[in-house]
């Protein structure tokens, strides 16, 4: 049974507490909201497209993903709750596109957004990558309070396509395109839009 599915979506499914996979072929999933426990068995490991929006889907992602689905191609992780991620030694190795959505408003304004250079980091191959974050938040720090951060530069020889959308000063937010500029030394366009899309 199920030897055919190859593609799932479950969207926002409040009452379903678990989501375990029998099917062997599963390569393409997507799941909005809810379902806090997630089990896809065997198929994460052939697992070439996920796109996960709840809450902490970044610093999950980052966290878990690189060694239960080594294959992903494409990744799009959503969130309106985040903590900040983690640098790990584990690797996306065949990652070629990230989309990162945070959606809130009300996201903390401790949040660093350079942290996101963590998954810069683990995904070697990236080509494309898009950030949309919420609009400005007067709580966060702006650019010209004090010096930018930097890490020590390492090339990323992949990266050609950066999109940023609802770009503002937070400072963080500016460290982390500084930071992706200096490393992206086969970029080929970098966009700035600073009016969200939702």
């Amino acid at each position: 049974m199920m030897q055919q599915l190859t593609y799932m979506w479950v969207v926002v499914c409040r009452a379903l507490q678990i989501i375990e996979n029998k099917a062997p072929n599963l390569s393409n999933f997507t799941l909005l909201r809810g379902v806090p426990k997630l089990s896809l068995g065997e198929a994460s490991q052939m697992m070439k497209v996920l796109s996960l929006f709840r809450a902490n889907a970044i610093c999950y992602g980052r966290a878990e993903l690189p060694s239960i689905m080594p294959n992903l191609e494409t990744l799009s992780l959503g969130s309106s709750h985040e903590v900040d991620i983690p640098m790990l030694p584990t690797k996306f190795f065949n990652l070629k596109h990230l989309c990162i959505q945070i959606t809130s408003s009300t996201l903390s304004p401790c949040y660093d957004y350079f942290s996101l250079i963590s998954l810069l980091d683990a995904s070697p191959s990236l080509e494309t990558w898009r950030l949309e974050v919420p609009e400005a938040d007067m709580g966060h720090e702006l650019v010209g309070s004090s010096p930018l951060r930097q890490l020590p530069e390492r090339r990323h020889d992949h990266l050609k396509i950066v999109e940023m959308i609802a770009f503002n000063s937070a400072k963080s937010l500016v460290e982390l395109i500084c930071c992706i500029v200096k490393r992206a030394v086969s970029l080929e366009r970098l966009s700035f839009d600073t009016f969200p899309w939702w």
